[in-house]
């Protein structure tokens, strides 16, 4: 019978992959034990919890604003909401995000390092000499 860590085929890993799971879950449970609680689920479901573009509420004006530069540069925001800490002008329509994934895409095309919710590091992005930022 043959066994599997974290979903993959025990054959499939390294001894590497298996000492970096190990001191994975290693952290993870000395976490919970220090801290009494479970580690957080962090899926796009949760990351977006609680989240909409309350300028559209709050001011129209400006989610107007806004709505109109994103799609007078070809930007569809259904679904989206407004990240303010991700505008680098006023309207940005990069800022309109759905998902986790859209927040790394448009750091790692910044070359912004990030850390939060979402985690981008200096790492990740290709060898071009450009200085990072953080967002």
């Amino acid at each position: 019978m043959q066994w599997s860590i974290n979903g993959i085929p025990e054959d499939a890993l390294s001894e590497l992959d298996r000492q970096q799971l190990a001191e994975r879950n290693a952290r993870n449970l000395e976490e919970m034990f220090r801290t009494g609680r479970a580690p957080r689920v962090s899926s796009d479901t949760t990351f977006r919890a609680g989240r909409y573009d309350d300028s559209q509420v709050v001011n129209p004006d400006l989610y107007e604003f806004r709505r109109k530069v994103a799609e007078s540069q070809g930007h569809s925001i259904t679904g989206k909401f407004y990240m303010a800490s991700l505008a680098r002008y006023p309207g940005d329509p990069e800022a309109w995000i759905d998902s986790k994934s859209d927040v790394q895409r448009v750091c790692r095309k910044r070359r912004q390092t990030c850390e939060g919710e979402v985690t981008v590091k200096e790492s990740e992005f290709s060898n071009d000499p450009e200085e990072p930022t953080e967002c």
